[in-house]
């Protein structure tokens, strides 16, 4: 059980490490910040976008805060989207290998294969952000 988890993880970064090296550089397009809901709350444009990424301010902030007290790793990508492609898509392949090469440490493992099912389509929902706020008549998005 151990050597095949410490091989998954192996094959893992080994993967990782590859595709940055033979990828090009993903650059990030302007017209991402162009949101499909401008709407004001408070005086903030763009508010439901913006409001919704308080989580990851908490989260930065801990990440932060263990930066400064010395846990930490050096790893620096700028202006590339390469990193967060492999995070995105990386989990949609690696949790069903997970699901079928590494025996269940609990019932109920088919929950993780239906999560790794749903994630591409919110990637997809992501994409399709304008076109659903226009289809739902400015109501979701």
């Amino acid at each position: 059980m151990v050597r095949r988890t410490v091989l998954a993880w192996a094959v893992a970064v080994v993967c990782f490490v590859v595709l940055m090296k033979v990828t090009p550089a993903i650059p990030q397009p302007q017209k991402y910040h162009d949101f499909a809901d401008k709407r004001k709350l408070l005086g903030i444009p763009n508010a439901l976008n913006v409001i919704s990424n308080f989580p990851f301010l908490v989260i930065s902030a801990i990440g932060l805060t263990l930066l400064y007290h010395g846990n930490y790793f050096k790893i620096r990508f700028c202006d590339d989207l390469r990193p967060y492609a492999v995070i995105q898509f990386a989990s949609s392949i690696a949790i069903p290998l997970m699901a079928i090469l590494l025996p269940p440490m609990y019932t109920h493992s088919e929950y993780w294969l239906l999560a790794a099912g749903f994630y591409p389509l919110a990637l997809v929902l992501d994409a399709t952000d304008k076109l659903i706020y226009t289809l739902t008549f400015h109501i979701i998005h």
